[in-house]
């Protein structure tokens, strides 16, 4: 259900920026790319040296029209997304309201039989799954439940693998924790200058900024409280209400990954501490895409930033680790007889899990073929 939740907040955050397949383009197209070259080429049409040559004046109007077009064809498949995820979400729903009343049900024969429920044990691949709705959600509560269900097993003499692995999830945490407090401060900035999706009455979308809407000074704000039309005040309203929800999102999501990632620095110091070891002298264990998310998120910093240096020495550490990791299997490869090779064990374990962080929830542009 909060996965499916989830889905639903970053499409409705984000859906002007969705991206889809157009017939005659040789790429994805959203809505605000649409909207914003339909500005471009009515304000083109009126300019003087255009709007005195009716020719020009014609093929630009065809223009406008075949972007309309196109415009029409992208809102339907925003349409037929948000049915899509709106049925996702129904059935998480649904599935959720099943599960509660049979945990209800058996709650209460449980109590008329003067018996509590029993706390909850769980191991293997059930604490896996847990950890993965935990790093998926930055849900800090499910990640501290999962590793208070493991901690002694995992911190008893750590292996150098664990130290990398739960280190590479610390600093993608970190690095989690930092881009949504920029998100946060960029929609408290630049929240009324933001495009927002709104709906026509026929349920389509189209978008606009509050500053578009606003009155600029008390003087049209007079003015306007007694000549705006229902309609305007409506969309107003709509405006101000989805840049606060906005806004709200945002800090909720801020607060989530501080949270998860003060967890995972707190689970790395366990870790550290029953090793003998300093943190920064694990090296982290991340895949080639997550060393350059870092370095990306590296050369994004000031360049006497100490958060600069850190992130770009932790992405060197992870880079040679990863190469040393592909070397040694590389000659394990070859000294080993096909017929003789083990059977990867089944790892369990917070620290013996290879670190996963979707990105699937970010409300960066996605395209949705």
């Amino acid at each position: 259900m909060t996965d499916a939740q989830g889905k639903a907040e970053a499409f409705q955050a984000s859906r002007q920026f969705w991206k889809f397949e157009v017939e005659g383009w040789d790429r994805p197209l959203s809505l605000k790319e649409v909207e914003q070259a339909i500005k471009d080429k009515s304000a083109e049409k009126l300019k003087l040296y255009n709007f005195l040559r009716p020719a020009v004046r014609e093929t630009i109007q065809g223009q406008i029209d075949y972007l309309n077009e196109v415009k029409r064809d992208v809102q339907k498949q925003l349409a037929a997304k948000e049915l899509s995820i709106g049925k996702g979400l129904g059935a998480a729903d649904v599935r959720y309201q099943i599960t509660s009343r049979e945990v209800e049900q058996t709650q209460k024969v449980r109590a008329e039989q003067g018996r509590q429920m029993p706390a909850p044990v769980n191991q293997g691949e059930e604490l896996i799954r847990i950890d993965a709705v935990a790093s998926r959600n930055k849900d800090a509560s499910l990640l501290q439940y999962v590793y208070a269900q493991t901690r002694e097993k995992v911190l008893n003499n750590p292996s150098p693998q664990s130290l990398s692995r739960v280190r590479g999830r610390a600093i993608m945490a970190r690095i989690d924790m930092l881009e949504e407090a920029e998100r946060l401060n960029a929609a408290l900035q630049y929240g009324d200058f933001r495009q927002i999706s709104l709906k026509y009455a026929q349920g389509l979308d189209y978008t606009k900024s509050l500053r578009e809407v606003s009155p600029k000074n008390a003087l049209e704000t007079i003015i306007r409280f007694f000549t705006d039309s229902q309609e305007q005040k409506r969309e107003q309203r709509e405006l101000t209400d989805a840049v606060r929800w906005q806004q709200e999102r945002a800090e909720d999501r801020a607060n989530k990954a501080k949270d998860f990632s003060y967890v995972m620095d707190r689970i790395l110091g366990d870790h550290c501490r029953a090793a003998g070891v300093s943190p920064d002298k694990v090296t982290p264990m991340l895949s080639e895409q997550q060393i350059a998310e870092v370095r990306d998120f590296a050369e994004r910093m000031p360049y006497v930033s100490r958060i600069r240096r850190d992130f770009n020495d932790a992405a060197n550490q992870a880079e040679r680790g990863l190469d040393e990791r592909a070397a040694a299997a590389a000659r394990e490869s070859q000294q080993m007889p096909t017929h003789d090779r083990p059977a990867a064990p089944a790892e369990q374990g917070l620290s013996q899990q290879t670190p996963t962080f979707d990105r699937s929830y970010r409300d960066a542009p996605s395209c949705g073929r």
